[in-house]
């Protein structure tokens, strides 16, 4: 678990104390956001508190606009601040009167320069929210719990408050069914991107005295951006002045990255919002040299529909060439974007889904786009990425690279770099996201860019491949047997038999209408009139790795074989038991909690006893063959490395989770250091058997049939697990004495590993006969098996 993760966990679980039951989980980002903001300018603002007060009480009433004054004398400008707060209050002064926290913190809201009031609070609209908390005695608790947090930047530096925000921001996403893709884009992601816009451009960012823009026009809390500039000055150029411009919509993350910008040594007023970049675009005119977005994909463009469809009439217009269809208008911010094309050289790195590659035919809107950018040669690479990348969708995805400046050896080409298989799976899903590309896979995808020469990961063709002809092929009317003609004699068209033929661009049209249609159609005839030319880019069929099927014999041979395996199995597995009782009578009948010698659970984070329940994460996850040596191994939650040292887990130890997809509760998944199963759920207790107890005896009492049903009776409903609660753990069990008990241990782990291997032994032959019937559709179907009636 690393620090930003903690950190978010622990601002997320402190908020739900005291928000709990006042607002609904899904609203909690809408007040825990703008907070975290507020205290970080607090802190950023703090060592100068006492003198920016003195300053405005001595020029308020002497210049206009005291503002520039306080932040040239306080010397918040020198070090690159440009706000600052003239109220005598921040959140750590608010609570020191308890009596009067409302008056005061409107007093402080007010007390912020305009670029700060105006452009960020009120942009978070927390007037209603704090009205809210307040008259539920609850504004004065939260104040205080998020003073309590550090947010300096230099304690938490602005990548890891990126992250901090990325982290609240995906929770509350989760929690309202919104789209938490559209406020940021995963950072293996962005490197990734960044590497290409910027590492295939180096020489025009090395040098001294160069300024160099960077735009985003969805630039959401600014992580793109920010980590754009970053990367220039880590591995280009570290003395290159980059600028950064943005514009975003959605009001809550346009106020995250002004703030960030606010406290970084840029200038704010480059981030405009909150409105749309498509029907307000707030950087008309000005050009970049590099632009970089995750647009949103798949969503409607309706309600701009009346502003793009007049501004499409325009011939300089940015939609002149075309529309998409209303249903996704991502395609409408590259247009956006190559239309602020520095022309003296730009780059755009932009993230797609598939459907701007082929979705539309020759004459629609995308397949205009299309013929657009790679007739103008602007289309250097698209580079497919796996699926499972992003946290809102596990789809498959692009990202294109388009520029106005591509070098001598890529002109007139297009580069096809298939990534699909550089990732690592994630030891915790964020969402949908379940895979991420690690800083080694970055670097052989950019060196395939960079080599540019075709191989397994690498296509190169020309611009005119993705280019075809649409010809309509048109057959006679037919009346009484014969064609109908027109008043020139010539065969009217039959409309019910209208046809048409794609032609690639490299083919002759008459060859090969000639060749493919005529022998087959020779009454028809082409209208050439009707010819469009469409651009499609069907990049999973241009990696298609044709794999062979096996033989009918080597199948059939693999499934004899391993029909005798199961046999053998079955027969082991299922030998007879001796006669079934209820439980011997001298098995010693003993409540669970004298069992064990504590259960650590998420009952309770705050309160512990080393004899009874106590809290390890509020989201622990435990993984496949990972020993837990520290929190680390318990990814998202919120205790510290200094708590979890109590709680360690050791050899004998029992791991218990309440499956929240079965329905179980009490499901046994790990002993020790050699993990059973392969995860465990949400909630999470470790059981610590006592001494006398056999550890594999009371792992798989723990996943009897009335163990399960007791627990799930007791604890149907809750949501934090215990064996600690009074009622469960006094559930009265038979316990057979210490020698029984590794008797038993050791024959269920026997019997159990042969029923488990007898298991994949069936899933086997499951994928053999699959694998059998396809490869007999493909012989018989295909004449490699002669069929006779004596067969059938």
């Amino acid at each position: 678990m690393n620090n930003t993760t903690s950190l978010s966990s622990l601002i997320w679980s402190s908020a739900d104390d005291i928000l709990r039951g006042l607002f609904k989980p899904s609203e909690y980002g809408r007040v825990i956001l703008p907070f975290v903001v507020m205290r970080r300018l607090d802190c950023v603002l703090e060592p100068k508190k006492d003198q920016v007060y003195d300053l405005f009480t001595e020029y308020k009433d002497k210049v206009s606009d005291p503002y520039p004054v306080i932040l040239n004398q306080a010397g918040l400008k020198q070090a690159g601040i440009r706000f600052c707060n003239t109220s005598k209050y921040d959140l750590s002064r608010i609570k020191s009167d308890p009596t009067n926290v409302f008056t005061n913190f409107k007093n402080y809201i007010q007390g912020y320069s305009n670029n700060v009031r105006d452009d960020i609070i009120e942009n978070f609209q927390i007037d209603p929210l704090v009205k809210k908390l307040h008259n539920q005695k609850r504004l004065y608790l939260l104040i205080d719990k998020f003073t309590e947090f550090d947010l300096h930047p230099n304690k938490i530096d602005n990548h890891q408050m990126g992250l901090v925000y990325e982290e609240i921001l995906r929770k509350f996403s989760e929690m309202s069914n919104e789209e938490s893709g559209d406020h940021f884009t995963p950072r293996d992601v962005v490197k990734l991107l960044v590497s290409f816009v910027f590492g295939g451009d180096k020489e025009d960012l090395q040098g001294e005295g160069k300024i160099r823009s960077v735009f985003d026009p969805c630039c959401g809390t600014g992580g793109m951006l920010t980590i754009g500039k970053e990367w220039i000055h880590k591995n280009i150029n570290r003395n290159l002045r980059v600028d950064l411009y943005g514009q975003e919509l959605n009001d809550v993350t346009y106020s995250i990255c002004k703030s960030d910008l606010l406290m970084m040594d840029e200038n704010p007023e480059n981030i405009q919002g909150p409105v749309s970049s498509i029907s307000d675009d707030r950087h008309q005119g000005r050009k970049f040299e590099y632009m970089i977005t995750n647009p949103p994909f798949g969503v409607s463009w309706k309600s701009e529909k009346e502003f793009v469809d007049e501004e499409s009439k325009d011939p300089r217009g940015r939609f002149f060439v075309g529309t998409p269809r209303i249903s996704d208008g991502s395609l409408l911010f590259l247009q956006h974007l190559i239309h602020k094309m520095e022309p003296k050289g730009a780059r755009i790195g932009i993230v797609f889904n598939g459907s701007p590659l082929f979705t539309g035919d020759a004459g629609s809107g995308e397949s205009e786009i299309r013929k657009w950018i790679i007739e103008n040669d602007w289309l250097e690479c698209i580079v497919q990425l796996p699926d499972q990348m992003f946290f809102n969708t596990g789809i498959t995805t692009y990202f294109w690279i388009v520029t106005n400046k591509k070098s001598p050896e890529r002109k007139g080409k297009i580069q096809l770099i298939n990534g699909a298989s550089f990732h690592r799976i994630m030891k915790k899903s964020l969402g949908n996201k379940r895979k991420e590309i690690i800083p080694e896979q970055s670097n052989q995808l950019f060196q395939i860019y960079k080599d540019f020469e075709e191989g397994e990961f690498s296509k190169i063709y020309p611009n005119s491949f993705f280019g075809y002809t649409k010809v309509v092929v048109e057959q006679p009317l037919l009346e009484d047997g014969k064609p109908k003609t027109d008043k020139k004699g010539k065969p009217k068209p039959d409309s019910s038999k209208r046809d048409n033929e794609r032609v690639p661009l490299s083919e002759a049209i008459d060859e090969y209408y000639n060749r493919e249609v005529k022998p087959h159609l020779p009454d028809s005839w082409m209208d050439r009139s009707k010819d469009k030319i469409g651009y499609e880019i069907k990049f999973a069929k241009y990696f298609y790795k044709f794999t062979p099927l096996r033989s009918l014999e080597e199948i059939a041979e693999d499934l004899t074989l391993l029909e005798r395996d199961i046999k053998e199995l079955t027969r082991e597995s299922a030998q007879p038991l001796h006669t079934m009782v209820d439980h011997p009578l001298y098995w010693e009948n003993q409540k669970l909690k004298y069992l064990f010698t504590y259960s650590l659970s998420s009952v309770d984070r705050h309160q512990y006893d080393d004899e009874k329940s106590m809290n390890v994460c509020h989201y622990p996850a435990v993984y496949h063959n990972e020993k837990i040596e520290s929190v680390e191994n318990l990814s998202t939650g919120t205790c510290s490395e200094e708590e979890f040292q109590k709680f360690k887990v050791y050899p004998g130890d029992i791991l218990i989770t309440k499956d929240s997809e079965s329905r179980d509760i009490g499901v046994p998944c790990f002993i020790g250091d050699s993990l059973i199963d392969t995860v465990c759920g949400y909630h999470l207790g470790i059981i610590r058997p006592r001494d006398e107890l056999d550890s594999g005896y009371f792992f798989r009492f723990l996943q009897t049939q009335v163990v399960k049903e007791y627990f799930y009776g007791e604890c149907s409903g809750i949501t934090r697990f215990s064996l600690g609660k009074p009622s469960v753990e006094n559930l009265t069990l038979p316990v057979p004495p210490s020698e029984e008990q590794k008797l038993i241990s050791l024959y269920l782990d026997k019997k159990t590993e042969q029923i488990d291997s007898l298991i994949q032994k069936i899933q086997k032959k499951i994928e053999l006969l699959k694998e059998y019937r396809q490869s007999l559709i493909s012989s018989v179907a295909t004449g490699k098996v002669r069929i006779t009636e004596d067969m059938i």
